[in-house]
């Protein structure tokens, strides 16, 4: 069996364990994780750059592969790019993409018979594995295939993936309604898994409260 450490000395605010704790993320999946506040620039990781390298929450990913990991950072103050962006989530450079699974969840994952559901970001795939779910992360709704191939090539990552002939949920944010781009990158996602035999069905999220972004962990 193939799986990951886990580090129990990483630590967490009590606004980050909050945070988290909104999604409805268990205690075990947090621990699991290993989300980790940063309270000095010289604890984010060597592969951010240093405009990067921000106070946060720390996020581990971790590939069905079983074997390759990362991170991500949740900055407590978003970055503003020059086109007036501020994304919630920062990625090192260059680094590889993979999808995410919680190590919990690792084994069900990859060779389970349950239903797997498919959704965007690591905090979604807590939620769900929370709720005893098997789930894959995406990490940005087109990182599902290899960069460059016009969604051709799948990511290599989804062969450590049991799908032919397995029922999959796929859930993205409720702006798959009415954002043009998301839609297809949801067809382009959907035709893929239906490609290496697997049976698709789509969870259409409406908007929550006014917010027309609300992913799956604010209805859980």
């Amino acid at each position: 069996m193939t799986s990951y450490p886990n580090d129990a000395s990483r630590t967490l605010s009590d606004s980050h364990r909050g945070m988290l704790g909104a999604s409805n993320i268990s205690g075990e999946v947090i621990a699991a994780r290993g989300y980790r506040t940063v309270r000095h620039r010289s604890e984010v990781p060597d592969e951010f750059a240093d405009w990067q390298r921000r106070l946060g929450l720390l996020v581990p990913t971790y590939s069905p592969d079983g074997q390759t990991s990362g991170h991500q950072l949740r900055p407590n103050k978003p970055i503003a790019r020059k086109n007036g962006n501020a994304p919630k989530y920062e990625t090192p450079h260059g680094s590889r993409i993979t999808l995410d699974v919680n190590p919990l969840m690792l084994d069900e994952v990859r060779g389970g018979d349950a239903d797997l559901w498919i959704t965007e970001g690591c905090k979604k795939v807590d939620s769900l594995t929370s709720h005893g779910l098997p789930t894959v992360g995406i990490i940005g709704v087109w990182n599902f295939a290899v960069p460059g191939s016009k969604s051709r090539e799948p990511l290599p990552c989804w062969r450590h993936i049991r799908l032919e002939g397995r029922r999959v949920i796929v859930v993205y944010d409720a702006d798959t309604r009415t954002n043009p781009d998301v839609q297809e990158a949801l067809r382009r996602l959907v035709a893929m898994l239906e490609a290496f035999g697997a049976i698709v069905l789509i969870v259409y999220l409406p908007a929550l409260g006014g917010d027309g972004k609300a992913g799956v962990d604010d209805y859980l």
